[in-house]
């Protein structure tokens, strides 16, 4: 009888090499460190994830300083040849559509927390129409600030305009929210002046509260598509409407009323390609998930992956001033402001629009946000800002965090890291520090790796992945094994520290040579 041929003996002094991606799934603030998705990170701060690397965000530069007060809004002006941005405090507005020391006030106001809408007339002549429930109506058409009552220029009529509190266009038609009350008031189509007529439906809600916000959706009936009519209160209940003529009951019709959680701010219903989303407590989430489903499936928001998250700044900061959601195609993100405290600290939850990934974003002191032309610009304290721009937040160094979800490395057992290999590119001077942790815990120790500009063309002569350049000009960093203290353990996470005020920094993947340590 043969004998049974025994198995290769293993040398666990060997080294084998691993690559793991860089955390292009981002952050995720769900599951536990164990269940964890390898593409996934616990910590994502001032990294975009995007759809085949992470890369440090761009910073800010200064556009309107020395504002004389607080900032509160921005209010974008597009006209028929252009754009204009103005910025407002609790004492005026002022002209922001060119960069530098701002100006005198080209409005007195009381309230600095404007709604606006743009509103073109059949002449072709485009308004800019904002409300605050405080202060008149303003009406500017491009040259004249008009503070709208009830006898004044472009009159509108029914109600005093300092009780409006919120504005919309729904099929050319301007509406308003009346402020504290179940009551919205409209204009006659086409019309941005003339008699209000009252649009009550406190009727409808058996949770009470009042009327916060209101907004347009786009829904493929299966017969083509329409806009519906949304109005949500500060209890979370919503109605939806569909139709024209809300004086006519052959063409204007209430769909349902619902229950959706209680909303964060007056912007909560913002449009998103077809889709509304809807910012409440527990996240952000398309109508089109939760309203055309019978099934209350929390999977289905746009936030599900960093609810957690979520729900901890709802819960502590949702009654804080500059809550917004921010669309911003040009370079395919989602922006949720989240402010900490007012006029003085914000950060941002960013969401890649192609992956679904979310990262984090700190050092955007933000109150409100505008998109003019292709840029976007966001407004807090005494200045204006023009992000997405430049290596700095202002004069100030961008740090970038990450830490990877743990993983074996393809090891079923306890793993020594040997040597750590980032592949990265680097645009400028960047110091980048390296740890890794293990079995969940946090390890003290680290290694630094600084990088300065070598000119262009490929670094040291060669040429990583056959070109000397990455995405957007970066330089290929040299692909230098460095060793990295850790401990022995089952699963491991990298973290990294980037610091520039110069670089721009990309992120693929980490070769690890690791180890066979044995059970013990």
């Amino acid at each position: 009888m043969r004998a049974l041929a025994k198995p290769m003996p293993q040398n666990e002094a060997t080294a084998q090499t691993v690559t793991v991606p860089a955390p292009v799934g981002g952050w995720n603030a769900r599951d536990s460190l164990a269940a964890m998705n390898p593409l996934d990170a616990v910590v994502l701060d001032n990294i975009f994830p995007g759809t085949s690397d992470v890369s440090l965000r761009p910073g800010y530069v200064n556009w309107l300083t020395a504002i004389p007060a607080n900032a509160k809004s921005l209010l974008p002006y597009n006209y028929l040849t252009g754009q204009k941005l103005f910025v407002s405090t609790n004492s005026g507005i002022y002209d922001a559509t060119s960069a530098g020391v701002c100006g005198a006030a080209v409005n007195v106001c009381t309230d600095g927390k404007w709604e606006s809408v743009n509103f073109t007339n059949a002449a072709g002549t485009s308004y800019l129409l904002a409300v605050n429930g405080v202060d008149n109506l303003r009406n500017y058409d491009g040259t004249t600030w008009v503070n709208v009552t009830g006898v004044s220029a472009n009159a509108i009529t029914g109600l005093a305009t300092t009780s409006l509190s919120n504005i919309m266009l729904f099929k050319r038609r301007v509406w308003f929210i009346e402020k504290n009350s179940m009551n919205l008031w409209y204009l006659p189509t086409d019309a941005m002046s003339g008699a209000l007529t009252a649009f009550p439906i406190g009727q409808l809600f058996n949770r009470g509260g009042y009327l916060v916000s209101f907004n347009s959706w786009t829904v493929d009936s299966g017969s083509g598509s329409d806009d519906y009519f949304v109005a949500v209160t500060s209890e979370g209940e919503l109605a939806v409407y569909k139709g024209t003529d809300p004086a006519s009951s052959a063409t204007w019709a209430l769909v349902g009323v619902y229950y959706i959680g209680h909303p964060i701010g007056k912007k909560c219903l913002v449009k998103y390609g077809g889709d509304l989303l809807y910012l409440s407590q527990q996240g952000l989430t398309p109508l089109s998930k939760f309203l055309q489903s019978t099934v209350v499936d929390r999977s289905a928001r746009l936030s599900f992956k960093i609810d957690g998250a979520f729900l901890d700044a709802t819960t502590t900061y949702g009654n804080i001033f500059g809550w917004s959601i921010i669309p911003y195609p040009e370079i395919n993100a989602l922006i949720v402001n989240v402010p900490v405290s007012a006029d003085t600290l914000s950060y941002q939850y960013v969401m890649n629009d192609i992956t679904k990934a979310w990262c984090r974003f700190f050092g955007w002191n933000a109150t409100a946000w505008a998109i003019m032309g292709d840029n976007i610009y966001f407004a807090g304290g005494n200045l204006v800002a023009k992000a997405w721009a430049g290596t700095a937040d202002g004069s100030t160094p961008i740090t970038g965090q990450v830490a990877q979800a743990y993983n074996n490395l393809g090891i079923k057992g306890q793993t020594n890291v040997v040597l750590t290999r980032p592949n990265i590119a680097v645009a400028g001077s960047a110091q980048l520090v390296m740890a890794l942790d293990a079995d969940y815990k946090v390890f003290g120790g680290s290694t630094t790796v600084s990088y300065a500009p070598m000119g262009s063309g490929a670094l040291w002569d060669t040429s990583l992945w056959g070109t000397g350049v990455w995405d957007s000009g970066l330089s290929a960093v040299e692909s230098k094994w460095v060793t990295v203290p850790n401990d022995l353990g089952y699963l491991h996470s990298l973290r990294l520290q980037l610091t520039t005020s110069t670089a721009r920094f990309s992120w693929t993947s980490t070769d690890f040579a690791v180890r066979r340590a044995g059970i013990l």
